[in-house]
């Protein structure tokens, strides 16, 4: 069950995709017959239209949110390029120290000098 609008193929979001289109179709065939409440009516289950219209939202979101970290990950690419990786690894543990806890701070620090060049992107 692949919701319009959306591929599997291409990305990381596109894994994902894939990965919560199986998984739904997996649940939904594993679910079992309805019980009766104790008002005798069927217990509530999610259409399959209502489902598909979470799962899309739910892939939309996930794709906005992945450009948005490219795009993120692109600026400070260009910054680092711009003043150099040992100013924005300076100013990265700086800013850790100031806003995170010490054992946070010593795990950016470390992190910002494992990070790679805009070359190495």
């Amino acid at each position: 069950m692949q919701p319009e609008g959306t591929s599997g193929a291409g990305s990381s979001s596109g894994d994902l995709e894939s990965f919560v289109t199986t998984e739904l179709a997996r649940q939904q065939s594993e679910q079992p017959t309805p019980t009766l409440g104790a008002d005798g009516d069927p217990e509530v289950e999610v259409s399959d239209a209502r489902a598909a219209h979470f799962l899309e939202r739910a892939l939309t979101e996930s794709r906005r949110m992945g450009a948005e970290a490219t795009k993120s990950l692109g600026k400070r690419d260009k910054v680092r390029g711009e003043v150099g990786g040992a100013r924005m690894k300076a100013w990265t543990t700086e800013h850790a120290a100031t806003v995170l806890d010490p054992q946070s701070a010593a795990t950016v620090a470390a992190t910002a000098a494992d990070s790679p060049s805009p070359s190495g992107r």
